[in-house]
């Protein structure tokens, strides 16, 4: 895991896909610089631990405007030095409905927006995958309650074990 920093302050997460480029949502990214950014890779902690490096180069998915719910929320963060932490896996199918999965970051754990600055450790969700059907059903859901939400989501999830 890692954590994307401006002026040392934790914004969002990301994944080592190799051992020089990461993978984060294109709005953690959007309107800033490269320079701006330090990552902290393969800790527990967003303040202490891993491996600290800068990044040379963002690339934003094309299609991406500024607007997450219109789909293309993906970046790639160009290390401006190699690391020598071990990348993700990244399946080459989709997962099978049922089969466990895990979520992890650094996210907020009150339910209002903004409420805090979220953990210092890292947490996780131990969950699973859910069939598309389950998701449309949020989405219609959605629509009914007056959300805004106009592609379907992108993961919807069942939540199994809390850490």
């Amino acid at each position: 895991m890692t954590s994307l920093q401006v002026n040392g302050r934790h914004g969002c997460g990301g994944s080592l896909i190799n051992a020089q480029w990461v993978v984060t949502a294109a709005h953690c990214v959007a309107g800033q610089s490269a320079s701006q950014f330090q990552l902290r890779i393969g800790s527990r902690s967003r303040s202490s631990g891993g491996t600290l490096v800068r990044v040379s180069q963002i690339v934003q998915h094309p299609n991406y405007r500024g607007d997450v719910s219109g789909g293309y929320d993906i970046a790639l963060m160009r290390l401006s030095q190699s690391v020598s932490n071990t990348p993700v896996t990244i399946a080459s199918t989709s997962p099978a409905v049922n089969s466990g999965s895990r979520l992890l970051g650094w996210g907020q754990t009150c339910p209002q927006r903004g409420c805090d600055q979220g953990p210092d450790g890292l947490k996780q969700l131990d969950t699973r995958i859910l069939p598309d059907s389950s998701c449309q059903t949020i989405v219609a859901l959605r629509s009914y309650a007056g959300l805004r939400h106009p592609r379907p989501l992108r993961v919807v999830a069942q939540r199994v074990r809390r850490r």
